[in-house]
């Protein structure tokens, strides 16, 4: 895993994770999940393009760098009820905050009006 890469996109949300990530688990029951490290496990699985969630749980248990960075293992049917646990409304503020946070002018041909219309 690309640690600079991880590391690049999880600091303009570290601090609404932290902050959100409590208030989170409060209302959703969390005992064994937390939301926190949900977000931080499914940003692993994308910045490693992982095409299966079905495979992350074998990963999570046998890849040094996943302790490492404090990525425990998780059961695949935990990791499946954080889908439906954690309210999609946490993840679209955690996106606006990171697209809020990005230079997208660095990008050619792409302006901040641009990525969010599409236009």
């Amino acid at each position: 895993m690309n640690q600079k890469l991880f590391t690049i996109v999880l600091q303009p949300i570290e601090a609404i994770i932290a902050s959100m990530s409590p208030i989170i688990d409060q209302e959703s029951l969390s005992q064994k999940l937390f939301f926190a490290d949900f977000v931080r496990k499914l940003l692993f699985v994308y910045i490693e393009q992982d095409s299966s969630l079905r495979s992350l749980p074998l990963e999570l248990k046998t890849n040094a760098k996943c302790r490492q960075w404090g990525l425990h293992h998780t059961p695949f049917s935990t990791l499946k009820d954080g889908f439906s646990r954690f309210d999609s409304k946490h993840f679209k503020q955690l996106f606006e905050t990171a697209v809020a946070s990005m230079d997208l002018k660095r990008i050619k041909g792409i302006g901040r009006d641009r990525a969010i219309s599409g236009h």
